[in-house]
């Protein structure tokens, strides 16, 4: 759960990352996939855990975190940036393109990536933790 754990950390960084440098590109027309119902479908696809994926070379997991509270207090900190950043931003996520793990994706939707990108390594976490084999005494949050 370690490696998963920092993978997670690492994605947050990442993934914020690319749709911020994002920015720094020209805008362009609205993506005719920039919707609701295209965002909703990316978060599903995500969260569908029996399609794997090889992670990018920057988030592959290391062993960078001595113990759990560690890792629980770096993702804390990266996600408060993240929340900060997604809470006051006043930046046109929707006209930033970059091609994606799921084709032309906007700023907007590289946030939405990264947020259940979370969500699905969280659900791995809680099903190793339910296996009957997890050493529950020797688990720490």
């Amino acid at each position: 759960m370690a490696e998963c754990s920092e993978h997670i950390i690492l994605a947050e960084d990442f993934l914020r990352g690319v749709a911020q440098n994002m920015l720094k590109s020209p805008a362009v027309e609205r993506l005719a996939t920039s919707n609701a119902e295209v965002d909703q479908k990316l978060v599903a696809g995500v969260g569908d855990r029996s399609q794997k994926r090889k992670a990018p070379e920057p988030i592959v997991p290391s062993g960078k975190f001595a113990t759990p509270a560690d890792a629980v207090a770096e993702f804390t900190a990266r996600r408060d940036k993240s929340l900060e950043y997604a809470r006051t931003t006043t930046d046109d996520l929707r006209v930033h393109v970059l091609k994606g793990p799921a084709g032309p994706m906007d700023a907007y939707q590289f946030l939405l990536l990264m947020a259940s990108h979370t969500g699905r390594h969280t659900q791995q976490i809680r099903e190793v933790e339910a296996n009957a084999d997890y050493p529950k005494a020797t688990a720490q949050r």
